[in-house]
């Protein structure tokens, strides 16, 4: 019975989740003529429009499924050097471009891209789902689900052809199988082998930072308390001896990555100068980490301004988050974890992006869905007076906000 409740919601939050954003691809064909055809622009240094013009040349011009030598002029022609590096698969990361390149291939349009987003971010609510039920239960679940599959940003930012959504259903998806095995110590074949292609998946979508993902899969399963005499093992021995060969092996193309998600070294375009009153460049701005934290949840935000961009449609109405922003924060210090190996790992996963990223919204974005249970498992947990705490503090957070944009 319990098994058939779980299959049907699964089956309804992918249907909501495809629904509503199959309703906003259909407003947004009919906006096209006016809005910018990219998130947030139109040229080849943003990262959804460089995918799809590089596709589309793809699909004029390849004389085959896969056509290397026309994927490198593809992206080279707008200055990428994927192509050219196709030899180190985890420098270039090219399985998007690829995915894209194909997709497009067969179908001779970009709107093909979009749509299997949609069905990513459909899968990724049940992924999502599925994670949040092994700690926090049904109503956690189901919340964070639902925030995931309606609010206006995951929403937009999904119709549109960046890899972030395949990387958060990668990265939800091996935590899930992690939690999963940590709990009943069964792991099916299909499991197993789906594990293995979403691994290298992940590691030829992003790289750098999916090998901290790894890391914190490998704690999940093995590690059973915080205090240090527990956490040191023989499993953590072996662990920390494949870690360094792995480091060994890949460290050129790791360390390029990390240093292109380090925001010290990115362009921050997408943002105002705002940034400036949350980056942290050196231990001695960590006090800034809180309003860092509560800026990422967010972002993108940018109100009185808009430019014919669904970036800026977002930027003007994601003061909505707001309250989620609050409430996750105040869990963070006021409650008590389920399970501190799995929240601690999260949470410091989630910092280091932010940290590393910071105003790079895409950037964190895969990892987005673990404010939604910190936010969703302290609303069913508050009594009253937290509660009440937190609509003012969530209230003051709006003026505070409304201030900033419009009268400061």
């Amino acid at each position: 019975m319990l098994f058939e409740r779980t299959a049907n919601y699964e089956k309804k939050i992918f249907f909501i989740t495809v629904f509503i954003r199959l309703l906003f691809l259909i407003l947004m064909i009919f906006l096209s003529t006016y809005m910018e055809k990219g998130f947030i622009a139109s040229h080849r240094d943003v990262d959804d429009w460089r995918y799809e013009k590089g596709g589309y040349y793809y699909s004029q011009h390849a004389t085959s499924l896969i056509d290397s030598k026309t994927f490198t002029e593809a992206y080279g022609r707008m200055n990428d050097n994927t192509g050219y590096n196709l030899d180190r698969p985890f420098y270039s990361t090219p399985l998007w471009y690829w995915i894209v390149c194909v997709v497009m291939y067969i179908t001779k349009t970009h709107w093909a891209v979009r749509i299997l987003n949609i069905i990513i971010a459909g899968l990724s609510s049940i992924i999502i789902y599925k994670f949040t039920r092994w700690n926090y239960g049904e109503k956690v679940a189901k919340l964070t689900s639902k925030l995931f599959a309606l609010l206006p940003y995951p929403v937009l930012f999904s119709l549109f052809s960046y890899k972030d959504h395949l990387i958060l259903l990668f990265t939800f998806y091996l935590l899930n199988v992690s939690l999963s095995f940590k709990y009943t110590r069964k792991v099916t074949i299909k499991t197993f082998l789906i594990s293995v292609v979403v691994i290298l998946g992940i590691m030829l979508t992003r790289s750098g930072l999916s090998v901290i993902l790894l890391g914190i899969c490998f704690l999940i399963v093995f590690v059973k308390d915080i205090r240090l005499k527990d956490m040191f093992n023989i499993r953590m021995f072996f662990f920390l001896i494949i870690v360094l060969i792995m480091i060994f092996i890949f460290y050129d193309d790791i360390i390029y990555k990390f240093n292109a998600y380090s925001s010290i070294k990115l362009d921050t375009k997408e943002a105002d100068n705002t940034i400036s009153l949350v980056l942290i460049t050196d231990i001695r701005s960590l006090y800034k980490l809180p309003l860092t934290y509560v800026f990422s949840i967010i972002t993108p935000i940018g109100m009185g301004k808009f430019n014919n961009s669904w970036f800026s449609v977002v930027s003007n109405i994601n003061f909505i988050m707001v309250p989620i922003a609050v409430g996750s924060l105040f869990y963070i210090f006021t409650k008590k974890k389920r399970d501190k190996i799995v929240f601690y790992s999260l949470l410091g996963y989630y910092l280091l992006s932010i940290i590393m990223s910071t105003g790079i919204f895409r950037h964190y974005y895969s990892l987005l869905p673990i404010v939604f249970i910190t936010f969703s498992d302290y609303i069913y947990r508050a009594n009253k007076r937290e509660k009440l705490i937190w609509i003012i503090s969530s209230f003051l957070g709006e003026i505070l906000i409304f201030y900033y944009y419009f009268l400061y």
